[in-house]
């Protein structure tokens, strides 16, 4: 594993740079003028931390004032499904081989994102005025940023480079950024009070000076009304000087909170169950659609779930079904998350109106999503993401925009559905088109805009999957011997920073198949076309890994050139085993959400 003094060294001069050499992002835009400002949307993205797809049930204001206006996709995935690494990946459409935030925790999290080039640059380069509010990545405000370190050793070729500056994040306003409100973690007092995680205690850096919000004020609130106040001036901006603007408002909910009350249950065996939960103000819990939730999100609506696992890898096998007690925190679990996503979606339908009280709704693209789904009970799992599975990989994408107002509105919640995959990085090429602006880096996503504004194209392309900590023999990751049984030293990829490749779990999710290799050579494959839920793990199949032996064959080079991909070599084209026209994508995707509904009572979804 690297270590904090090598992260510098290890990152953005051996892979950025060079993804920069061969990137249109390098050359200079002409200064747009007033005219073809004019022309351009506004950008206005919402992102929800650990949000899964049927939190929707509990945000009325995105089905009615998004999705029912726009579009939802279908199958929309994080291929790290971990909150830092999507994030570093939206922000730089690059995947997290490629930009090395692998983890959360030191030596990765924000001290290990080169964040010189971003989504922010590129559409400040195109003209837009940008604004950051809430969450950005985890350490953002406690560790020292990366970018200054890499720029002063861009000037000084050869120094130590523990001579570089290290910058405190908290004081740093990220490159790009015209009006920063990026929230600070782990900070409590020092010097402002307050953190990330404190749903009624929120800090944040206002422009590089480190604020706290009034202690009891719900954290969601706060950036609800900075998101309103920042629309309001960012339109008279545009009124003055015909600029578009970006706005990224970043929520905490539903991610749980620290100090906000933790669930417990005694097992029949002795040991205790302890679930952290986010918060909400008391009013949102006396609501009837919080009050009436009688059962986990992620339990089935015959309550016993996937009884048997022993099909499952390693320590995952070893997982026993939830007794009555930890089903019974599971639901007060769920009550919890769906309050604090019924509080953040009041907020998200404020700035809608503003955004349509000013008039800029309507040259505005809209877009919500959130970094990675959560467990809830599915596969024994109370809690957690990262994991291949589909309530961890799946989340919720809604875009509307001009061009994507119209159509059949047939779709689930009123307006149109698209079943083409889309991955986070896809997100960020498709917002960078839609905008006429520069790519950060060469992307490692493909705009979809066609897709949007057009119609699917079909299932032609594997959406990857990567992630650390996630090996189910238990052995620790990122050691530089072996990763995935692929000696580092005949690697013929320089996209692995220094020589070492932290991930224990590589895959990829087709349109009828989820393939996951670990590092200890267990394997996963399941059929979602005839197996949803993910119960019943083919690879320990021995007939049936026999009987599709092509597939499977298919399945491993479908992984191996997307392992270190970059650029366009992320868009190898499935061969016909794996591909699915688009009306087969389609109804085989209707048909999986369907299953879903029923098996674990999502019905108030597609009642909505």
């Amino acid at each position: 594993m690297l270590t904090a003094g090598l992260v510098a060294a290890a990152h953005a001069p051996q892979h950025v740079h060079a993804h920069l050499a061969t990137s249109p992002s390098v050359s200079t835009l002409a200064t747009p003028t007033r005219a073809s400002l004019a022309a351009k949307p506004n950008i206005v993205e919402v992102l929800a931390d650990d949000m899964r797809v049927d939190d929707l049930a509990y945000a009325p204001h995105l089905r009615r004032l998004v999705a029912a206006q726009g579009i939802t996709m279908q199958n929309a995935f994080s291929s790290y499904p971990l909150c830092c690494p999507a994030r570093a990946s939206f922000y730089s459409g690059l995947l997290p081989h490629n930009h090395h935030v692998y983890s959360t925790k030191p030596p990765y999290g924000y001290r290990s994102f080169d964040d010189r080039q971003t989504l922010a640059t590129s559409l400040k380069g195109a003209g837009y005025h940008t604004g950051f509010l809430g969450k950005y990545l985890n350490g953002y405000g406690r560790d020292a940023a990366l970018a200054p370190q890499l720029r002063w050793r861009a000037k000084h070729p050869g120094a130590p480079a523990r001579r570089a500056p290290r910058v405190q994040s908290q004081y740093y306003v990220p490159n790009g950024w015209d009006d920063w409100k990026g929230a600070i973690s782990d900070v409590f007092c020092k010097p402002a009070c307050g953190g990330l995680y404190n749903y009624f205690h929120y800090a944040y850096s206002d422009n590089g000076r480190p604020t706290a919000s009034r202690k009891g004020a719900y954290s969601s609130d706060v950036i609800g009304r900075q998101s309103v106040t920042m629309a309001k001036r960012f339109h008279r901006n545009r009124a003055r000087t015909g600029q578009p603007f970006l706005m990224s408002v970043n929520y905490v909910a539903p991610h749980y909170g620290r100090g906000q009350g933790s669930l417990h249950t005694k097992n029949p065996d002795g040991s205790t169950t302890t679930l952290q939960t986010p918060a909400a103000p008391k009013r949102v819990y006396r609501l009837p659609a919080i009050k009436n939730i009688h059962k986990g999100a992620g339990i089935t609506v015959g309550g016993l779930g996937e009884t048997d696992v022993s099909d499952k890898p390693g320590q995952f096998a070893r997982l026993r079904p939830l007794n009555a007690g930890q089903r019974a925190i599971e639901t007060e679990d769920t009550r919890r998350r769906a309050a604090a996503v019924y509080a953040m979606d009041r907020n998200i339908g404020r700035l809608v109106r503003q955004l349509k009280a000013s008039g800029e709704w309507d040259r505005t693209v809209f877009v919500f999503w959130s970094d990675n789904g959560y467990f809830q009970g599915e596969h024994n799992r109370m809690t957690g993401k990262i994991h291949v599975y589909e309530p961890s990989l799946r989340v919720p994408i809604l875009i509307t925009g001009p061009g994507m107002r119209g159509g059949s509105h047939t779709g689930l919640f009123g307006g149109q559905d698209r079943f083409d995959p889309m991955d986070v990085v896809d997100l960020t090429h498709t917002l960078v088109d839609l905008a006429g602006a520069r790519v950060p880096h060469t992307p490692d996503g493909k705009s979809m805009v066609a897709v949007l504004r057009g119609r699917d194209a079909g299932w032609t392309e594997a959406v990857p999957y990567e992630a650390v900590g996630n090996n189910p023999g238990g052995s620790s990751a990122g050691d530089g011997d072996r990763v995935l049984g692929v000696p580092v030293d005949k690697r013929e990829s320089d996209t692995v920073a220094a020589g070492v490749d932290p991930r224990d779990s590589v895959g990829v999710r087709t349109s009828r198949y989820v393939y996951v290799r670990y590092r200890d050579s267990e394997i996963e494959i399941y059929d979602l076309w005839n197996d949803p839920k993910q119960w019943s793990n083919l690879a320990k199949n021995a007939g049936w890994m026999r009987a599709n032996a092509g597939v499977v064959s298919a399945l491993q080079a479908a992984v191996a050139e997307l392992r270190y991909c970059a650029g366009t070599s992320c868009h190898p084209r499935l061969p016909a085993s794996l591909s699915a026209p688009a009306a087969t994508n389609a109804s085989k995707t209707a048909a999986y959400w369907r299953t879903i509904a029923r098996e674990y009572g999502w019905s108030r979804i597609l009642r909505s």
